[in-house]
C-alpha cells in the first residue's frame, strides 16, 4: 500500500460508512480513498478532478467534483453506479432524500438527481455561486448562497416558492 495524498487543506470531507466502517474521502489529486478501519487501503476510484465531500446512504457513496460531474459508488467494490454531467463544480456536499440527491455548485444551481438512476429530476438557478448544502423537509428544500438569499424551493418539479433577501452572503 501506497501513502495517501491527504492533507488537512484538502478541500473534500470525510465521510463513514456505519455498515462496513470504512472510511471515504476524496483528495485533490481526483481520487476517492476507502480505508479500511485498520488503516489498509479497501479501494480508490478515479475521478477527472478534486473531490468535495462525500454523503454515504445505504451502500452507496454519493460525491461530487470539481469535474462537473455528480458520482454514485458502490461502497462494497468501489465500483462507479452512475454518474450525473452537470457541466458546473460540484465540491459541495450533497444531500440525499426522498429517493433524490440534492447538490449544490459553486456557480448558481441546485441540482435534483434521481438517486437510483443518476438521471435529472430537475434544474433549480440562483443569481451567484452556492457554496452550502441544501436543507430538506416536508417536501421542501433550502439553501442559502452568494447571491445574499435564502432560497426555499418544492421537491416536486423544483419550483420557487419564495426567496428572502438575508442582506449578506450566506456561507
Amino acid at each position: 500500500v501506497t501513502p495517501l495524498d491527504w492533507k488537512p487543506e484538502e478541500r473534500s470531507g470525510v465521510a463513514v460508512d456505519p455498515a462496513t466502517k470504512l472510511v471515504l474521502f476524496g483528495t485533490r489529486d481526483g481520487w476517492l480513498h476507502a480505508v479500511r478501519p485498520d488503516g489498509s487501503l479497501a479501494w480508490e476510484f478515479r475521478g477527472a478532478g478534486p473531490f468535495g465531500p462525500p454523503v454515504v446512504v445505504g451502500d452507496t457513496v454519493y460525491v461530487g467534483s470539481t469535474d462537473g460531474r455528480l458520482y454514485a459508488v458502490a461502497i462494497p467494490t468501489g465500483k462507479e453506479r452512475w454518474r450525473y454531467q452537470a457541466d458546473e463544480d460540484l465540491a459541495t456536499r450533497p444531500a440525499v432524500a426522498h429517493g433524490a440527491v440534492f447538490v449544490t455548485s459553486f456557480q448558481d444551481t441546485l441540482f435534483c438527481v434521481d438517486a437510483a438512476t443518476g438521471k435529472s429530476n430537475w434544474v433549480y438557478e440562483t443569481e451567484n455561486y452556492i457554496n452550502g448544502v441544501p436543507a430538506i423537509e416536508k417536501g421542501i428544500t433550502c439553501f442559502g448562497g452568494c447571491d445574499a438569499k435564502a432560497h426555499v424551493v418544492s421537491l416536486l418539479g423544483g419550483a420557487k416558492l419564495r426567496s428572502v433577501d438575508l442582506g449578506a452572503y450566506i456561507a
